[in-house]
């Protein structure tokens, strides 16, 4: 979160619309249609790793 706020102070409001274009380009690459697709995909490697 500190990073999002120091780059907003550098960057200002157009930081926002870039983080959303950016994501959004993350996650087509990755084979998804929306956040919520992604949201705990591989929760489940944290799950079963061993302590």
């Amino acid at each position: 979160m500190l990073q999002v706020y120091t780059s907003f102070a550098f960057m200002g409001p157009p930081l926002v619309s870039r983080l959303k274009k950016d994501l959004e380009e993350l996650l087509r690459a990755d084979g998804f249609q929306s956040i919520s697709e992604a949201v705990g995909k591989d929760a489940h490697k944290f799950l079963t790793a061993e302590s």
